[in-house]
């Protein structure tokens, strides 16, 4: 069991090892402890700048993230070269939480999926003071969770959100992506189950009529009012339904909100409630779709705000599985 790491400065036990390994196992269901092997490992500085996780990687380059004191997965992916930090491993590795991955780069601290330097302060695109905040806050709250979590009855818990069969309505090929538009075909299909199930009232009658397979001109306007219609940007799908939301929509209250950050929580929160959001997918983060937009209207959380997403990806697959870990970014509609 024992693995050994010239660059690191704190020894992992064998204890501690298979104690992270049981965790695994019981969050995969998926693999035996005896096929689950270890390589290497990395000690992560915090947000704080301690030496609180470790990184350990398997034999087929994934890897775990854990607490060294509470002995507890923070996130892990057994996916082939999943492991993040596996072009920087010789150099002081950061971790800020999950998707957070930052190394040490002549006394900068850089971003590993943009390569964008972070100042001494945090600053960095997309990241208010309560942004930096509520990482520290969160940091503090895992690593003081003396006792792991259920991870057996998360691992084991049925998917969350509302029925698949819903979204088939939205699956003929006049809702799929033919012009690189997935961005606003990901948000229509989410505005559409709005008002043919939440009773919004979002889209008038002579734009799509409620419950109708077709979209109608929903689409067309969508990419209209869409700035940059075919980027994985956030905040431009967002901008695209305010847009319509003026110009059409009979219900002026309803706001997009957009995040450039882990969307777990917020994916999780709308499917507990029954209602779908799009999810933007980055090519560098492993998606199988590129640089892609979905709607997400089930989840199923394996570990700490990690997991799986059930979708409609607009290429004609109304419940597709997809790793949480693709994902960068959501836009949700509400009041």
């Amino acid at each position: 069991m024992s693995i050994q790491s010239v660059n690191a400065s704190t020894d992992l036990t064998d204890s501690y090892l298979n104690a992270i390994k049981e965790q695994v196992c019981l969050l995969s269901e998926e693999i035996e402890m005896s096929k689950l092997n270890f390589k290497d490992y990395r000690i992560l500085l915090d947000i704080e700048n301690n030496e609180s996780y470790a990184l350990i990687v398997t034999d087929n380059n994934g890897y775990i993230i854990s607490g060294i004191k509470n002995k507890t997965v923070s996130e892990y992916s057994l996916i082939e070269n999943s492991n993040p930090y596996k072009n920087n491993m010789n150099d002081t590795l950061l971790y800020y939480g999950p998707m957070n991955y930052l190394f040490k780069s002549n006394g900068s601290i850089v971003d590993i999926y943009s390569n964008q330097i972070i100042s001494s302060n945090l600053r960095m695109n997309n990241v208010t003071d309560n942004n930096i905040e509520n990482l520290k806050k969160l940091n503090t709250e895992f690593l003081d969770n003396c006792k792991p979590v259920s991870l057996k009855t998360r691992a084991s818990g049925s998917w969350v959100g509302a029925p698949a069969s819903r979204f088939s309505r939205y699956n003929g090929s006049s809702w799929r992506n033919k012009s690189s538009v997935c961005g606003p075909i990901a948000a229509s299909i989410m505005m559409a189950y709005f008002d043919d199930y939440v009773g919004y009232d979002v889209i008038p009658d002579n734009v799509r009529k409620q419950n109708s397979s077709s979209p109608g001109t929903l689409i067309t306007k969508m990419v209209a009012e869409t700035p940059l219609a075919t980027s994985t940007i956030p905040s431009t799908v967002a901008t695209g339904i305010r847009g319509f939301i003026s110009k059409y929509s009979p219900n002026k209250y309803i706001k997009a909100t957009s995040m450039s950050t882990n969307p777990f929580s917020t994916v999780k929160s709308n499917c507990t409630s029954n209602r779908p959001v799009c999810v933007g997918l980055l090519n560098s983060f492993g998606s199988e779709y590129g640089n892609h937009w979905v709607t997400a209207y089930q989840c199923k959380e394996t570990g700490v705000y990690v997991g799986y997403y059930k979708c409609i990806d607009n290429w004609g697959n109304y419940s597709i599985e997809i790793t949480s870990s693709w994902a960068m970014g959501a836009v949700s509609i509400g009041y």
